[in-house]
């Protein structure tokens, strides 16, 4: 996840706090104090010059808003970063393959451990192998 938002990002952001504060009926002063920041940060958000992505996610979380689900869903997620893209069938496949026999080996596994309450570690007395003890023979 990149750390700076672009324009079009911080512009967004700026007309979802702008509606949210709006909304909420929150003064400047009060959403500042909710984020945890100085009342000039939430103008700077208000008016799209805040690049940071970490202060405008505080900001929108005062106002109750995901700001990566709403990147996300407003197909502005970052072009630095484009979703891995499989290219053609056949690396689909031998994903797939590979993903299958991963859950498949692993599936009663998970089931023991987690559905079922079994410890990660079996007692010594249910571990496979040889039993050999530190303690010298008398």
């Amino acid at each position: 996840m990149p750390l700076r938002l672009t324009d079009e990002q911080a512009r967004l952001v700026a007309k979802l706090v702008s509606d949210a504060k709006t909304t909420s009926g929150l003064s400047n002063d009060q959403i500042a104090d909710e984020a945890g920041f100085a009342e000039k940060t939430v103008r700077g958000v208000l008016k799209g010059r805040c690049r940071i992505r970490k202060t405008a996610s505080k900001v929108c979380r005062a106002l109750k808003i995901d700001l990566d689900v709403v990147l996300n869903e407003a197909s502005l997620s970052d072009d630095r970063f484009p979703p891995p893209r499989i290219e053609g069938d056949t690396q689909a496949r031998a994903v797939r393959g590979a993903l299958e026999a991963f859950l498949a080996r692993d599936e009663n596994r998970f089931r023991r451990l987690f559905l079922k309450g079994e410890p990660l570690v079996p007692e010594p007395a249910e571990r496979p192998g040889p039993r050999f003890s530190l303690r010298p023979a008398i």
